[in-house]
This record gives structure tokens, sequence and C-alpha cells, in this order.
């Protein structure tokens, strides 16, 4: 889970970077500059601002503090979210790393943090497939660019930092770096946003704290009581080692399913492993009668059905009745219902998720649609200090997102970062009373605590 909005600030970087890959000497410099301070950094505070749109339309605004302290790290993350009514709605979160340990705090429930675990990274981006996939991509434009992009790029000295500034447009940037900017805003929303694209087949568990204990006595010969929770880490440390050695073996086990199964949707049973399986997930929502209903502007729908139907005592109740029956009738799992009441069937819920924008957040509309990304436009800022260190960056980045229907919207990033303390930085080990908490709720999505 690290780093959502750090990804989105590393990215406006990272298409810098690929920017200036298309030449030699001074640029390279640049780019493997920020290489180096991506995936080659240990120790550094990164602070950041950015503002998105989407078609001209405010719609996040985030400041971000990230501190790299070897294996540790720390994370502060403030969005705010423009309402409809004119005012904001602003919401963020903390994120401790030790190591595998990884500790979260959201600013909507600031009296309890949620344990969680991850792969050790001593780097501002883990060294996962899709940052290889990111070096790779960079060295290859590097290799075949040539210096051709010398006239987008101009170099200054500022006493003994020298600053880059970079301009393109969609004309003069090679066809290279947009089908680079697919690939790579493809990753990243299957990385880090994959909540909002469904991915089939589709794994549930119906006790994910049955099966893990399921799997604690498999592996340890003994019982744990499903609805104990997690031991505590400092009363009894090897109870503690032993449950999370369990819940790994739970996460590995699902993976496992996820990418073996024939079948597109699969309810693993917390009791025995035991699975009920569908051949369609349009199945799977019939038989738990979990159907949705989503309504472009609810208001007129149900206007126009009091006004067709005056002696409804329910009107509300009736209305949405008449519509489940349709999905019953059609045996579909969703449904997009018109201002006029006029609607469209679903029958999968990848296909509603991508066919009802109004009923998603931009971020959530623009995952669930993308199909390709290239560049509108960069005006982009890079200082390196007098050790080819990224000191700064700074900028504005829009990009060209084709959705599936065949429509090109315009997201734009305005970002304003900055790089310091490499060497000094520090992150201390977690400690809940640190951040004013005394005890927890371990939510790991069953709602069993």
């Amino acid at each position: 889970m690290k780093r959502k909005c750090l990804i989105l600030l590393s990215l406006c970087l990272i298409a810098a970077l690929a920017f200036s890959a298309f030449a030699e000497g001074p640029l390279a410099t640049l780019y493997n500059a920020g290489a180096a301070l991506l995936l080659g950094t240990d120790n550094v505070t990164l602070t950041g601002h950015a503002a998105f749109t989407y078609d001209g339309m405010l719609f996040k605004t985030a400041d971000a503090d990230y501190i790299q302290d070897g294996e540790n790290s720390r994370m502060d993350v403030c969005l705010t979210t423009p309402l409809t009514n004119g005012g904001n709605y602003t919401g963020g979160y903390t994120v401790v790393a030790n190591g595998t340990k990884v500790y979260e705090i959201r600013s909507d429930n600031p009296d309890e943090f949620l344990p969680l675990t991850n792969i050790a990274s001593s780097s501002v981006l883990s060294n996962t497939d899709m940052t290889k996939l990111i070096a790779t991509l960079g060295g290859t434009i590097v290799h075949l660019a040539e210096g051709g992009m010398n006239g987008q790029v101009t170099v200054s000295r500022n006493g003994e930092n020298v600053d880059y500034h970079l301009s393109l447009n969609q004309q003069n940037a090679p066809a290279l770096l947009d089908k680079a900017l697919t690939l790579l805003s493809r990753e990243i929303i299957d990385e880090y946003f994959y909540i909002f694209r469904y991915k089939v087949p589709f794994v549930t568990v119906d006790d994910r704290q049955q099966l893990i204990a399921t799997f604690y006595e498999e592996m340890y010969g003994e019982k744990l009581n499903p609805t104990a929770g997690m031991p505590d880490e400092t009363e009894n440390p090897a109870a503690y080692q032993r449950y999370e050695a369990a819940r790994q073996a739970m996460f590995d086990y699902l993976e496992e399913v996820q990418k073996t199964t024939p079948y597109s949707a699969v309810i693993i049973h917390g009791k025995d492993k035991s699975q009920t399986t569908y051949d369609s997930y349009n199945a799977y929502m019939l038989e738990r009668n979990q159907q949705t209903l989503h309504f472009e502007d609810y208001s007129p729908v149900l206007s126009n059905y009091v006004q067709q139907h005056p002696d409804s005592p329910d009107p509300a109740g009736d209305m949405r009745a008449y519509y489940k029956q349709i999905l019953t009738d059609n045996q579909c799992s969703g449904m997009i219902i018109e201002h006029d009441g006029s609607y469209i069937l679903c029958y999968n819920d990848n296909e509603l998720s991508r066919l009802a924008p109004y009923t998603q957040s931009v971020t959530q509309r623009i995952c669930a649609q993308l199909e390709e990304v290239s560049l509108h436009t960069a005006q982009i800022n890079v200082r390196l200090d007098n050790r080819n260190r990224v000191t700064a960056f700074s900028g504005q980045l829009s990009l060209n997102i084709l959705d599936f229907v065949g429509r090109t919207h315009v997201l734009t990033v305005d970002f304003d970062c900055a790089a310091d303390n490499y060497g000094t930085s520090e992150v201390k080990l977690f400690d809940p009373k640190d951040y004013g908490i005394d005890d927890y709720y371990l939510d790991d999505g069953t709602g069993n605590g």
C-alpha cells in the first residue's frame, strides 16, 4: 500500500526524467539524478504540493511530506476535495513503515491505527516490478533517442546549482514517450488503485479471521480463537510472530487462488478452505442479491415516477422495486438509470464501473476508464546541487487521457516539490503514544475486529 499520493507526485518527476532522457550529456546526468533519488536513495526528505484538474475542473489538491531513513519511512498526506456546495472536504493519513511493519492512521479516525505488512524498502519507490519497468524504460529511451530533445531543454547555473527547464508538447514529443506513459499509468493503477479496477477472477473470503485460524492450526497444530484478533507483540512476541506467519500464509494462498482458478468468482470458506465458485461475476452478484442501481440523478427519476404513479403509498420503495425486478428478470447484476428513467443493463461489475462515471469520484473515473495516455504539454523545472542530487522539481504536466469509448480528456497536475536533508533524515520507530493513541482496532476487512 506504499504511497498512492507519493506515486502521483513521483510520476511527475518520472515524466520529467523521461523527457530529459531523449538527449545525451547534461540531460543524461539529470535522468540519472532523478533515478538515483527515487530508486537509489536511502535517506532523504521530500515535500510537495500538487493540484489536479480534469477537463478544467479542480478535483483534488495534495500536500505531502515523506521521509526515508533506511528501511524506515514516514509519510503525511493531506488531501482536499472541492465540494459542489462551494466548500471543501479535507482528509488525509499518516503511514509509518519500520521494515516490513506498516502502521496507518487516518484523519477520519485519528484515535486508532491499523497495523499492516509490506515488503521492506530502503528507497523512495519500492523495488517492485513497476519500478524496474520504470528504470528499464528510462534506459531504453536514453539509448534510442540520440540527443533529439536538445531544442526543448535549457540549462542554467544558479550558484553551485544547475537548473533545467523542459518544455514539451504533443507535436515535439516522440511516440515512444506516449507508449511509455500509457504503460506506466496502467501499471500504477493496477498496483496502487486496484480497488477501482475490478480484477478477474474475483476472490473473497467469508471470514478472514477464521481462515487465519485455519492456517494457524495447520502450521502449528494449535487452535486459534478467530475472534481474539492479533496477539500483543510486546506481551507475547512468539504468539504474535506465529499469528503474522499464518496471516501471511493466508494472503499467499489467496493470491495463488486468484492466479490459478479457472472461475470468474470464488468464495473461500474460512473453516476449511473449501470454495464456492461461479462461472461469471454476474452469477455471483445475483446469487448474493447484490444487484446495484446507479442513478444518474435520483431526484428527477423519482419525480417522474411519482407523476406516473400518484397512488403509490411508497413511491421511493416502489420505484426501486420496479427497477430491481427488471434486473432479476434479465439476470443482470447492475443498472444505470438515466435522468428520464430509461436504463442501461450491466452484466458485470467492471462494465458498471466504466459506464457510470457520475457515480464515481474523478480519481475512480480516470482509473476505471483509462485506455491510453499521451503528452499534452509539459513545463517542468528541475534543480540539481553540486553533487548532482535533485533538490527541487516543479511545473505543470498535462496529459491527454483517452477513455474506453474514444473520448479524450485532459488531466493537468501543477506541482512544486523539494528534496533535502540527504543523509540526515530520521524516522522514529512507530509508537502509538507519539500520536496520542492508547489503543487501536484491528480491521482486516471482515468487520470481525
